[in-house]
């Protein structure tokens, strides 16, 4: 199966950065940055950025692996937890993520 015109969306803007070429990779993972990049210029790959809120599934799943102990495959989706069969349900309809930040209440008292 050979892909084409692939977007490839991650909530690091540094990878995204050194993949794109607008930063240099540190020695620790330049080999790593290289082989995507080399992996990827064979076809159209395009890599985002996007916070972790704009791909909730993702964010989920990678969560979901640091707690669990070995390794698993997911090759179903009735394997997947359940949480992440309600976003992917979600992401199938169409419905977004939002990002919400809470603010403090600031009210200041005259005297006080």
């Amino acid at each position: 199966m050979r892909l084409s015109n692939v977007i490839i969306e991650a909530n690091s803007q540094i990878i995204i950065d050194m993949i794109n070429n607008k930063m240099k990779p540190p020695w620790q993972i330049y080999y790593i940055i290289d082989h995507i990049i080399q992996l990827s210029s064979k076809t159209n790959f395009i890599f985002v950025h996007t916070y972790r809120e704009g791909n909730k599934l993702a964010d989920l799943l990678a969560n979901y692996g640091e707690s669990i102990f070995g390794n698993i495959i997911m090759n179903s989706v009735n394997l997947l937890p359940d949480s992440a069969k309600a976003f992917l349900n979600l992401e199938k309809i169409g419905i977004p993520n939002f990002r919400f930040k809470t603010k403090s209440n600031h009210f200041v008292i005259n005297g006080a």
